[in-house]
């Protein structure tokens, strides 16, 4: 999707950045994924840029994550700021997690939408996939 890159400076560019935050996942035992806050100035970045209600996020994923589809919103909009390495693809499954329907991989610095409401997972990260997830409220991106 054909958003503006995130500067830099907003963001958090390897681990070292979230040594010491809070894990807010509702599962913060599950190994394979994290979720923390944004600062307040990336928060008033994507608030120019998205004009509508939104929760945001940083993701924290590293190899072995499931197929699943997420519990609590059916889309989002990702930006990457590390892909997990060059191998890694994102994959979309049909109901029963045996025919993948969808795989890319995706570059750092864009902007992706996805149907979380359908089972999906990241295959092939060889290093720590990091990215900013931004949940809509009361807007759809798609219909």
């Amino acid at each position: 999707m054909d958003f503006p890159t995130i500067p830099d400076e907003l963001l958090g560019q390897d681990l070292n950045y979230f040594v010491g935050r809070k894990n807010i996942f509702r599962i913060p035992s599950y190994t394979h994924y994290k979720q923390y806050e944004i600062d307040t100035k990336l928060k008033e970045f994507l608030s120019e840029i998205f004009k509508f209600d939104f929760h945001c996020s940083y993701q924290v994923i590293t190899n072995g994550l499931d197929i699943h589809k997420d519990g609590s919103r059916t889309e989002c909009l990702n930006y990457l700021i590390d892909t997990g390495g060059e191998n890694s693809e994102l994959r979309i499954y049909n109901d029963d997690k045996l025919e993948i329907l969808h795989s890319e991989r995706i570059l750092n610095k864009k902007w992706h939408w996805i149907n979380v409401g359908m089972n999906h997972n990241v295959v092939n990260i060889s290093n720590t996939r990091i990215s900013i997830s931004i949940d809509p409220y009361k807007t759809t991106f798609k219909s």
